[in-house]
């Protein structure tokens, strides 16, 4: 049985979360994902000559493509730097000496890479929900959340990939 250090696992998580916050990275990719969900949800039905919000389900079906590329992308971006890059400037070595295991210290990582990347896009779509929100209302958003959750479960199951590998 796993006797994990939870305390020792959040310090490494809010670590994490602060300095990818600090980076400013996530911030700019967050603002990237709310232009072109911008973008897409008002161009998205201009191959059918019609411009402008038609429909939620139409909207979701047109977000899927930024989301199947882009949150992917995002995702093993942050969990490759966050153990390689903690290699090549040396912290990971003095992280590794610590007394906690290599699973607290994967764990710590991965949950702090977790919240940065499920805020980014949280925040990359919040701005799409007002305006899908002012034009169809809470019954029009009906599906909107699954969505949202369905694309942040994506970004998690990639993130996975980077900080799982071995050290």
């Amino acid at each position: 049985m796993l006797n994990i250090e939870w305390r020792q696992v959040a310090t490494l998580a809010g670590k994490e979360f602060r300095d990818r916050m600090r980076n400013r990275w996530v911030l700019a990719v967050a603002l990237v994902f709310a232009v072109f969900s911008l973008v897409i949800t008002y161009f998205g039905g201009a191959q059918q000559g019609q411009v402008g919000l038609r429909s939620i389900e139409f909207t979701i079906a047109s977000l899927v493509s930024l989301v199947i590329y882009l949150i992917p992308l995002i995702a093993l971006l942050l969990g490759f730097d966050a153990v390689v890059g903690e290699r090549e400037r040396g912290s990971l070595d003095l992280l590794l000496a610590l007394p906690i295991t290599r699973f607290e210290l994967l764990l710590g990582k991965y949950l702090g890479l977790a919240c940065a990347l499920t805020l980014s896009t949280v925040a990359g779509f919040a701005l799409d929900a007002v305006l899908l929100y002012r034009q169809f209302g809470w019954p029009g958003l009906y599906h909107y959340p699954g969505f949202m959750v369905s694309s942040v479960l994506l970004g998690l199951a990639f993130l996975s990939w980077p900080c799982c590998s071995p050290c």
